[in-house]
């Protein structure tokens, strides 16, 4: 598992909680932004005009701040926001830092009518199959 993961399963849940709407919500508005710049410098690229007055931009710095105190091994707070406010980042950042160690093939014969499913087998031992939807409807296509 990442540290970001780790990180996030850590956090008291009212605050993971809170990270993940305010997430959803700055996105919404417009003004998601790379948390280790300066809210007080980050201007609207087609207007030029900062997206926060000075009272946001103080309020951000606060919040940011005891975010970074919850998620202390992040090291990149805009990697916690994307992993935060969607949900197959979450999920697929289960694999950071992993490594593919081999490439494993299922003929599936005997449960979907001989449709091939590929997985790739990470150092850790997890098991990553690349099927078409959650649900394993069958296989799919992993775009590199």
């Amino acid at each position: 598992m990442s540290k970001v993961i780790e990180a996030i399963n850590r956090c008291n849940p009212l605050i993971k909680k809170t990270f993940y709407s305010f997430c959803e919500e700055l996105q919404d508005l417009g003004k998601m932004y790379h948390f280790e710049d300066d809210p007080f410098d980050v201007v609207d690229i087609k207007t030029g005009e900062r997206i926060f007055t000075d009272e946001e931009a103080e309020a951000m710095k606060e919040f940011i701040g005891r975010v970074n105190q919850s998620f202390p091994e992040v090291g990149d707070p805009m990697e916690a926001a994307l992993l935060a406010s969607d949900p197959y980042m979450r999920h697929y950042g289960q694999l950071m830092g992993k490594r593919v160690v081999r490439i494993v093939k299922d003929d599936g014969a005997d449960d979907f009518g001989g449709d091939v499913f590929y997985a790739l087998v990470f150092d850790d031992g997890t098991t990553a199959w690349i099927l078409q939807d959650e649900e394993g409807n069958g296989p799919g296509f992993l775009d590199i």
